[in-house]
């Protein structure tokens, strides 16, 4: 586990701080055709997918603080490597046991109907928000879209999925996040992952993730849905990538909501309650009001 977290170590410095490859999209002449998926995505050894949804489970503690940087970042042939000799488990909401020997750790669900709730796949979420998203301006003059739910490889196809972070009943640590993988005009194929982090709440009773038949998880959804969309959009159109010349960089000191001190982080894009950091290949979507900027460090001041 110390090795493992010395790569997450790793990989979170190597991203977030701009290290990584420059991965563009390529200039589409023609219809561009989006597929969104409605795939369970790869489990990895360390969470459980609740039935046949796009929603993960980590009881892991320590697991946890990798699993976004290591999934997220490729994690297909990271975890593909690790899972050919390791089995997964999948929760099955009837039982409320997960589908192997062993029992993970309790995530403070008493009965199978609260886990339920959490049971979803985002496909038409997702593909109803990047054709609201593709609609306006500018992206609608730009490109002429063919979006569709389906798992053929498209000019860019889309795989949301959604993952708890349980440390205990009163913690659970919301993470979504959409892989878009495309081909370049040479024929490579590239991967892009666009996340979302939200807040951390109990993950049931009153005000829990599971609560109000998972009323607050589904607006949390919806609402990073709809900002990965038009992130989306915007790095198709080069509005996200961080400026090769160093002095064009702009700098934004935020608050996360799970550590003591700020963190100071070079913004590739901004929305009005959002704004945008990270790599040309792995870009974090942070929330205004859950993770605000700390005044007088706003970029251009």
């Amino acid at each position: 586990m110390f090795k493992s977290l010395l790569l997450a170590a790793f990989i979170t410095t190597f991203v977030l701080n701009g290290c990584a490859p420059l991965v563009v999209y390529p200039t589409y002449k023609d219809t561009v055709k989006v597929s969104v998926s409605a795939n369970s995505p790869l489990v990895p050894v360390v969470a459980e997918r609740l039935g046949d949804s796009q929603v993960l489970v980590s009881h892991d503690s320590n697991a946890a603080i990798m699993l976004p940087v290591l999934f997220g970042l490729g994690g297909v042939a990271v975890y593909a490597a690790v899972q050919a000799t390791q089995s997964t488990t999948v929760l099955d909401a009837k039982s409320n046991v997960p589908d192997t020997e062993s029992s993970p750790p309790d995530t403070g669900t008493s009965s199978a109907d609260t886990k339920s709730s959490l049971m979803v796949k985002f496909d038409s979420e997702l593909y109803e928000a990047f054709l609201r998203n593709a609609s306006r301006e500018p992206y609608a003059s730009r490109y002429t879209f063919s979006v569709t739910r389906s798992e053929k490889l498209e000019d860019i196809s889309l795989l949301p999925y959604a993952t708890f972070h349980v440390w205990d009943d009163a913690h659970a640590w919301l993470w979504i996040e959409v892989v878009a993988s495309f081909k370049d005009e040479w024929g490579g194929m590239h991967f892009k992952h666009y996340c979302s982090r939200d807040e951390t709440r109990a993950f049931s009773g009153s005000g829990g993730w599971t609560g109000n038949n998972g009323a607050i998880f589904r607006k949390a959804t919806a609402r990073a849905l709809d900002r990965i969309a038009e992130v989306i959009l915007r790095d198709m159109l080069g509005e996200c990538t961080r400026p090769t010349d160093h002095n064009k960089q702009q700098e934004i000191q935020w608050k996360p909501v799970d550590e003591k001190n700020p963190r100071t982080s070079t913004i590739l894009c901004e929305g009005t309650d959002y704004f945008v950091i990270g790599s040309s290949i792995y870009l974090l979507i942070v929330d205004r009001s859950l993770e605000p900027v700390i005044p007088g460090q706003e970029p251009g001041q």
